[in-house]
């Protein structure tokens, strides 16, 4: 089955989609996670040979039957897929674990007892157990899988750690269930080789190189933490130039800061500011830091806030109507803010972690109308597939859609469907600045 989402939000997306995409199908690969876990090199410090090396080394030693490739485009990026994945018969005794919790499964977890909640009776510690995902959350703590009376997903079989009773209690901590035969076979590999190697999605990887920032450059990450984008900018500057990293809380400038410091980059400057104030008196930061003077970066990365709706795996409906349009107005101020910091004849990369596209192709036409900026072509990094195209009415209620990219500009942007291309969901797009105006005050 696919991810479900709300009739409105269903309808609101198949008005965009139904001219050039297959929505149910895309629905249905957010349901999934990618076959593959994507790291990337920290090429500052270390090879990428080297990386895979010791990469490879690790998963022997935990006798993981996973292969490693070095992406043919994007080379400082390994790809980890498992040799074989075949049929898995669900085991007797059952655990169900939240819909949170089961995501985290599917992508190479194991099961940690905050996230269970419940399980067949009698499960001793080395019990060998199914576990199901409670995907409609109808599920009490404590109940039996004869309790559930919503849909279940199975996510594989494990080793219970621990008895059934100390699973559900109430401060219940560490591993529950050690996952033995996974429906999709994930190694877990957060914190391995942690100054080597950094998880990261592939098509977040794809920005910095479309970025091609040089070592004497000033670059912009409006929207920086956790910082992945930064570092990778910072990384293939050879830790050179500077990169100034903004995020709104004092928890995700640490968090960058945390990252710089753990990958040994000290070209990175964060700072904590709201980056809509970025050129105002306002901004709060490190003194000298910010407001800044227009045209004062060279390159600027946007990745905003957004609906998410291109992560994966996803069991669970959390986007809302009010999730899907309430997000644009926002990335259009940045999108002032970033034109107006990015000098004549520099680069600006905008990317979305979404498969909306009310903010994608339709802000790329925003900013194309309102600002001196031309798409760029991607050339050789052109990973994803082409924007998408739609009538201006086509919601069902006569309700005029915004403009759409024409088909010239649609193939200049990069759209990760992955129904098509087993990514996460994802939108980028490069420009370039042409001059100053800015033609209305959209």
């Amino acid at each position: 089955q696919g991810f479900m989402l709300r009739d409105e939000s269903r309808v609101f997306l198949d008005s965009f989609f139904r001219e050039s995409a297959n929505l149910n199908a895309t629905l249905c690969s957010l349901r999934l996670p990618p076959s593959y876990t994507s790291l990337r090199a920290n090429t500052h410090r270390y090879g990428v040979a080297e990386a895979e090396s010791l990469l490879g080394q690790f998963l022997r030693d935990q006798c993981h039957k996973f292969v490693i490739e070095t992406h043919s485009v994007l080379t400082d990026c390994l790809l980890v897929k498992a040799e074989q994945h075949g049929h898995v018969d669900p085991e007797k005794k059952a655990v169900i674990v939240d819909c949170r919790c089961g995501e985290a499964l599917m992508r190479g977890a194991d099961l940690f007892a905050p996230g269970v909640l419940g399980g067949s009776r009698w499960i001793r510690a080395g019990d060998k157990v199914a576990v199901y995902v409670d995907v409609d959350e109808t599920m009490l703590k404590g109940a039996t899988p004869a309790m559930l009376t919503g849909r279940r997903h199975f996510v594989g079989n494990g080793v219970a750690q621990m008895d059934r009773i100390a699973m559900i209690a109430k401060d219940a901590s560490g591993i529950a269930v050690k996952m033995t035969e996974p429906i999709h076979p994930a190694p877990a590999l957060n914190g391995v080789l942690p100054d080597m190697l950094l998880l990261q999605n592939l098509p977040s990887m794809l920005v910095a190189h479309l970025l091609s920032p040089l070592p004497s450059d000033r670059v912009l990450d409006m929207c920086a933490s956790p910082g992945g984008k930064t570092t990778h900018a910072a990384a293939l500057m050879h830790n050179q130039g500077i990169v100034v990293a903004v995020d709104r809380t004092a928890d995700k400038v640490k968090a960058i800061e945390d990252l710089a410091s753990r990958l040994g980059l000290t070209n990175i400057q964060a700072i904590r500011c709201d980056s809509t104030t970025l050129l105002t008196p306002t901004a709060t930061s490190t003194p000298s830091a910010a407001p800044f003077e227009p045209e004062s970066f060279d390159r600027i990365m946007l990745d905003p806030p957004c609906s998410g709706l291109g992560q994966r795996p996803r069991l669970k409906d959390l986007i809302t109507l009010k999730n899907l349009i309430g997000f644009s107005p926002y990335q259009r101020k940045l999108f002032h803010v970033a034109f107006r910091l990015l000098k004549v004849g520099g680069t600006l990369v905008y990317s979305t972690c979404t498969l909306n596209p009310l903010e994608n192709e339709a802000i790329v036409r925003f900013a194309l109308d309102t600002f001196g900026l031309q798409l760029v072509d991607p050339g050789a990094l052109r990973l994803g597939g082409p924007g998408l195209r739609w009538s201006e009415d086509g919601m069902p209620d006569g309700t005029r859609l915004p403009k759409g990219l024409t088909d010239q500009e649609r193939l200049l942007v990069q759209r990760f469907d992955p129904a098509q291309s087993d990514t996460i969901g994802f939108f980028v797009a490069k420009f370039i600045k042409i001059s100053a105006d800015v033609r209305s005050a959209q």
